[in-house]
């Protein structure tokens, strides 16, 4: 009889051992599950700021040539500005195709972390590029209006140009350094889940 309680409390054991094993499994999908909807979650956000600059750089391409022209700025410096604009939304666009927000939910991480630190990449680069490029157009900025007679008008465009830039370039830097925090946290949020 001894020999029977423990073969059934035994058999108890492992069926008990499975249903927890079970519940293990429902818990780590679960986990995955929200741990994939949150790295969602701050990708799109990126994807979302991203196209938001976007929109406000197309906007200002007219917007600098109508007001440069406004206060007699060459042609040649209204260009430029467009053009810088215009490369600035392209490239923008261009660094976000390595990432689509929805894969993160069901595709391959692996493959989504190669995009997500290309991702990381360009903006470095953009960085880069972006903060020596502003540097000399503010000085042909400053050039250009060192050319024109001073009014009222006129220091009030100076002014309102010169906060414009350094909030700008505040603004730059911050959204800079949240998107590449955001981008870390999901980059680490994969490799916790590929271990």
């Amino acid at each position: 009889m001894d020999a029977n309680v423990g073969i059934n409390e035994l058999e108890e054991m492992r069926q008990q051992v499975s249903l927890l094993k079970g519940k293990l499994e429902k818990e780590q999908i679960i986990n995955e599950k929200l741990i994939r909807r949150s790295m969602y979650g701050k990708v799109s956000k990126v994807k979302r700021k991203s196209m938001i600059l976007c929109t406000v750089g197309l906007l200002n391409i007219p917007c600098s040539f109508y007001v440069f022209s406004k206060f007699g700025l060459s042609f040649a410096f209204s260009a430029v500005t467009a053009l810088f604009l215009l490369v600035a939304v392209i490239y923008t666009m261009w660094s976000g195709n390595s990432v689509r927000a929805d894969y993160l939910l069901d595709k391959d991480l692996l493959e989504q972390s190669r995009g997500i630190a290309l991702l990381k990449r360009r903006n470095f680069l953009w960085l880069r590029f972006g903060i020596p490029f502003i540097c000399i157009w503010a000085g042909w900025f400053a050039t250009e209006l060192a050319m024109k007679e001073w009014n009222e008008v006129t220091m009030g465009f100076v002014s309102g140009s010169f906060v414009g830039l350094v909030a700008g370039l505040i603004l730059g830097i911050q959204n800079y350094r949240k998107t590449q925090r955001r981008l870390d946290e999901v980059l680490q949020q994969i490799e916790e889940l590929t271990r």
